[in-house]
């Protein structure tokens, strides 16, 4: 276990080979009181208008309490991935990209037109 976790912690590059470079993940989080499925409607609707609609999901907690929407952007290597928990009253973005910058300036517009001046 110790070997596997080494060889992710340190890239999956052979020896000799330039090393990937490594993601950046941008995080934000605010109180959310609105219903579960309204909720992940409006954040796919946002998703995709924002261009991440490549092998977007959801995921359901099995209380239904909960889920996770995730999907990929189509020009960019970057994704997303947004958490709704009602029962804890939270909604949490994430946006992680190769590139920075490019990770950056999805993060901004996800998190503005998801969250506001929240």
């Amino acid at each position: 276990m110790k070997t596997l976790i080494k060889t992710l912690a340190h890239g999956l590059s052979l020896e000799g080979e330039a090393r990937p470079l490594a993601p950046t993940v941008y995080t934000t989080a605010i109180r959310s009181e609105g219903a579960l499925v309204e909720s992940l409607a409006g954040i796919a609707q946002i998703a995709q208008g924002l261009g991440f609609t490549r092998y977007n999901e959801t995921i359901y907690s099995q209380d239904g309490l909960s889920a996770t929407y995730h999907a990929e952007h189509d020009d960019w290597a970057v994704s997303l991935a947004i958490d709704c928990c009602t029962l804890r009253k939270t909604a949490s973005l994430a946006v992680s990209g190769i590139h920075n910058d490019e990770a950056y300036t999805l993060f901004n517009e996800a998190s503005s037109q998801l969250f506001g001046d929240c």
